[in-house]
């Protein structure tokens, strides 16, 4: 069900992480909490600064964690891109002290989608072949380019935004194709980087249009007598399954223990339409803050 994103792991990550990049003991501490409650999966990339490396440090029960990674985007602008991609993951295994991947992404679905993608994706799908990587797919952000890389790429594993402001993957039927195509879904921006979970009094003036809205949904949480990380996971109830997983990032033991005790407790309410329409507010790529 849940998977770690490492971001903060490496480089100082998130709209409302006021405590910047995690200490190294903290990440141990995290780590060890997963363990302990059969959280397998963790989310990292070669574009999270440090985070490949700290992981190989930290992480002591190698055969119990899978990574998944995400190659650096731009891949296919350069010249060698199969010599190039071996080259990538076989940094990624080392750095991470580790002889396979869970999965590898691509991190820029233009890498995909542009005139070289065939020659990324067989490079991906030797290494598949080869036993190095056991998923490979794509990381992106639009419906449309989920559209043309399902109808040319015989993807496993795709991770995806979705979260109480936006549901367009749901809203257009992709997450019954993808079931439907056995591809694995990673859902990402659950809370929006912490967006969804902060008072919105304090959130950066770049968020002030839609303020109003960010209100309307704690006033929901508070009338409900329900929490925001309730508000957020609760919608994932009815279309998470075994096969895919939620990736949430994480500060401290005292966040994921949060998330546990939420997903554990809440029930599929049926939660209003809180989607707005407006991208640049719930695309973090488009923020300018």
């Amino acid at each position: 069900m849940l998977a770690i994103g490492s971001a903060q792991f490496g480089m100082n990550y998130g709209a409302t992480n006021q405590e910047g990049q995690v200490g190294f003991d903290e990440i141990q501490r995290i780590i060890d909490f997963c363990f302990s409650n059969g959280i397998s999966k963790i989310d990292t990339a070669q574009a999270y600064g440090e985070s490949e490396k700290v992981l190989g440090l930290a992480v002591k029960q190698k055969n119990f964690f899978k990574y998944i990674s995400k190659l650096k985007p731009g891949i296919s602008e350069n010249i060698g891109i199969n010599q190039m991609i071996q080259e990538a993951l076989f940094e990624s295994l080392h750095n991470l002290k580790t002889d396979h991947l869970y999965a590898m992404m691509v991190h820029d679905s233009r890498d995909l989608i542009g005139n070289k993608g065939e020659e990324v994706f067989e490079s991906m799908r030797e290494l598949k072949i080869k036993g190095l990587v056991k998923k490979i797919g794509v990381s992106l952000y639009s419906t449309d380019e989920l559209k043309q890389i399902i109808e040319k790429f015989d993807i496993d594993i795709v991770q995806l935004p979705m979260n109480l402001l936006d549901m367009r993957f749901k809203d257009e039927g992709l997450l019954t194709k993808l079931d439907i195509l056995g591809v694995e879904i990673h859902f990402r921006s659950i809370f929006l980087q912490g967006i969804l979970l902060a008072s919105p009094e304090k959130l950066p003036i770049y968020f002030s249009p839609i303020m109003r809205h960010l209100c309307k949904i704690k006033d929901y949480c508070i009338n409900e007598g329900i929490s925001n990380i309730d508000c957020c996971l609760s919608p994932f109830k009815s279309f998470i399954s075994k096969e895919h997983t939620i990736v949430a990032g994480v500060t401290s033991i005292h966040q994921i223990s949060e998330i546990i005790n939420s997903w554990n407790k809440c029930k599929n309410i049926e939660i209003p339409d809180f989607t707005i329409n407006n991208e640049k507010y719930y695309n973090p790529s488009l923020w300018k803050i």
